[in-house]
């Protein structure tokens, strides 16, 4: 009993190889945190492309948009950090507050039940679409959101907050690009 070791009382192994394999597997860890969020945000600005057709005119509305994205994201992922942490919180979060500055735009330009229609456009989009469109078109858009969107829940962090944010924003992308085109 006496010559057994106790873990808590032994000093910490710090030799310089175990910093050392900490420190590149902590770097190749960041590296593909970088690189999924790339891939996403390359993704993302590939699906809403039509939305920022225009060079000048469209560059506000995409730097807008994809600071409110990113935005959203960090601000998620704080909740979580700082609030509640459930790892739904960011993705509830992120659906839901946008429905407030919607109702408040409706109630400024008188139509509080259209800005919320608004949200309901993929939907009926895809139900005007024929069969061809919906797979070449609605089918990797949709599975896009639902698998960006589950992206904090399932692993919370930082990158996948905004990832989150990203699958998300999709669904309000197409929204805002169906309600502009429709008229």
């Amino acid at each position: 009993m006496m010559n057994e070791s106790n873990p808590y009382c032994s000093p910490a192994e710090t030799s310089v190889a175990r910093v050392h394999e900490l420190t590149v597997t902590q770097a190749k860890s960041g590296r593909r945190r970088i690189m999924r969020l790339a891939i996403a945000w390359a993704w993302w600005g590939w699906l809403l492309s039509d939305m920022w057709r225009d060079p000048i005119g469209d560059l506000s509305a995409f730097l807008i948009f994809t600071a409110g994205t990113l935005t959203a994201g960090v601000c998620g992922h704080l909740l979580y950090c700082y609030v509640l942490r459930w790892r739904g919180i960011v993705l509830l979060s992120l659906l839901l507050a946008p429905l407030p500055v919607l109702g408040l735009l409706g109630f400024l330009f008188g139509s509080v039940a259209g800005m919320l229609e608004l949200l309901a456009l993929p939907i009926e989009f895809v139900a005007h679409q024929t069969w061809t469109h919906r797979i070449t078109f609605s089918l990797p858009v949709f599975s896009s959101i639902v698998l960006l969107a589950i992206a904090h829940p399932l692993k919370p962090g930082l990158s996948n907050a905004i990832i989150t944010a990203i699958g998300i924003s999709l669904w309000y992308g197409i929204a805002f690009l169906v309600g502009a085109n429709a008229g």
